[in-house]
């Protein structure tokens, strides 16, 4: 139950650095319409991505973490 909190909280969190990322560049444009949903997909996205290649990555670079 923890680990799916953690994982609802990291997308939210995603979501709304992307919106913030958007608001502060100037070249970044979006429906505000359908923002919400847009940056909620995009935050999704980005946190399955994190999920999948964390442990890949870590397990990538342990030799040289030992070393």
């Amino acid at each position: 139950m923890f680990q799916f909190l953690f994982f609802l909280l990291r997308w939210l969190l995603n979501g709304f650095a992307i919106w913030v990322a958007a608001r502060l560049l100037s070249g970044v444009e979006y429906d505000p319409t359908e923002a919400f949903i847009t940056f909620l997909l995009a935050g999704l996205l980005l946190t399955v991505v994190n999920v999948l290649i964390k442990p890949i990555l870590l397990i990538l670079s342990l030799p040289a973490i030992v070393v």
